[in-house]
């Protein structure tokens, strides 16, 4: 859709007559607003505007973009007469603009200039509250409310937090556990997982207590082993194990066959012996979850060696009713196209509060990708294996182990399926 500067000429009046009201509410006497009554409804103007300007400019109309976000600022300026500063902040901007040659520049003046109005001009509630884990008091950390759009963030000093210029509307409650100085559970610490949520329907100041868990503490174990088939160590292709949770690890087989995932939560898992050669030696039904025949049962905290001997021999036939048929086999992965890797890093038991994580193939570049919290995430990663090195700077220098850190020293191989591969890293 192409914008033209005549068709948003409405659509700016249509905003503005909906949300501002008239000049005698605005001016003296008994019916004329608050100040604060009148920030709110300038906030309000302009971030109805942003939502729709945001579009036009992402578009690539510049022009109208521009026009929309001046044809604005000049309708709202004369509601600020008590606050003159931010007149003068509009006039600058609007000036600026005229002499800015680049449309999108001149667009994005404007921009910055309602970001700072709306930022100078907020209204809205003070949420406070105790924060504490297992009803002891946290002793830092900060509670961050998130709507989608903002974060509106209150640091914990004993065990209290507070936020001020919070407005109405439904926020998911995230901790910031400050770079892992403050043990919390993962789950808090990121939008997408935390169980913790607030509703705000009225500008009267809320309470919000939060009470966390501690996190769980699980137990892990090393799993290594070796693999052949027909007797002899098979050299290619991976191990991956399947778990009760969404995805799998990977480790890529060494040329005698074996294979080690240095901490593995204890549990029951199905096992993959996958190769995708064109003359790839393992017969199909070790490729799939849903048809191989292998399972390991990881039960303590002692290194557990699994060791498989596949068989090239098909399996035999199985009966039914008086005729005989082969087992159904699942199609083989492919070790083809991109995926999304994601998953946790964890040192001596706590979420790497920040640094990087990055993939070193055989040839070609690098793959990286930021950790934040614990968690991290890579798009489009070409499928294939890599050896994995982690870094977190601190103070100027590298925090962690050179056995980490280092392409040539570290202990980490994966293989990267399409569409998804979810891997842990516990660092010690």
């Amino acid at each position: 859709m192409h914008w033209r500067t005549g068709s948003l000429l409405p659509l700016l009046f249509v905003l503005i007559a909906s949300l501002v009201p008239d000049d005698r509410a605005i001016g003296q006497g008994k019916d004329a607003l608050e100040p604060g009554a009148i920030d709110a409804m300038v906030n309000k103007t302009l971030r109805e505007i942003i939502l729709r300007g945001a579009p036009i400019y992402n578009a690539g109309e510049f022009a109208g973009c521009y026009h929309l976000y001046e044809g604005s600022l000049i309708a709202l300026r004369p509601l600020l007469g008590h606050r003159p500063e931010l007149q003068k902040e509009i006039d600058g901007a609007l000036i600026l603009a005229t002499r800015t040659t680049e449309v999108q520049k001149q667009a994005w003046v404007l921009r910055e200039t309602m970001n700072k109005v709306m930022s100078e001009v907020a209204t809205g509630t003070t949420v406070r509250g105790t924060v504490t884990m297992d009803k002891v008091p946290l002793t830092g950390g900060k509670v961050i409310l998130w709507n989608g759009e903002r974060a509106y963030i209150g640091a914990v000093k004993k065990g209290e937090y507070q936020i001020d210029k919070v407005p109405t509307g439904a926020f998911k409650v995230v901790i910031d556990d400050e770079r892992g100085t403050i043990k919390i559970d993962p789950k808090y610490a990121d939008p997408e997982t935390t169980p913790l949520s607030l509703k705000i329907t009225d500008g009267q100041p809320v309470t919000a207590d939060i009470a966390l868990s501690a996190p769980m503490a699980f137990k892990s174990a090393t799993v290594q082993g070796k693999v052949t088939l027909d007797g002899k160590p098979l050299n290619v292709g991976q191990v991956l194990l399947f778990g009760t949770e969404k995805g799998f690890m990977a480790c890529p087989l060494d040329r005698d066959g074996t294979y080690a995932f240095p901490k593995m939560k204890l549990g029951t898992y199905k096992v993959v012996i996958f190769d995708d050669s064109p003359k790839s030696p393992v017969p199909e039904r070790y490729n799939s979850p849903r048809s191989t025949p292998l399972t390991i049962d990881v039960v303590n905290e002692r290194p557990s060696t699994f060791d498989f001997d596949l068989k090239t021999k098909d399996e035999p036939m199985k009966e039914v009713g008086t005729k005989a048929e082969p087992l159904k086999e699942m199609p083989k992965l492919v070790l083809t196209g991109n995926a999304v890797l994601s998953g946790r890093v964890t040192l001596k038991g706590n979420p790497l509060a920040g640094g990087t994580l990055t993939l070193h193939p055989s040839s070609g570049p690098p793959v990286t990708a930021g950790i934040l919290n614990g968690n991290y995430r890579a798009e489009k990663v070409p499928a294939g294996e890599y050896r994995v090195v982690f870094s977190s700077i601190l103070g100027g220098r590298e925090v962690l182990p050179t056995k980490h850190s280092s392409p040539a020293t570290t202990l980490w191989k994966i293989a990267v399926l399409p569409p998804q591969t979810i891997h842990d890293f516990m660092l010690d």
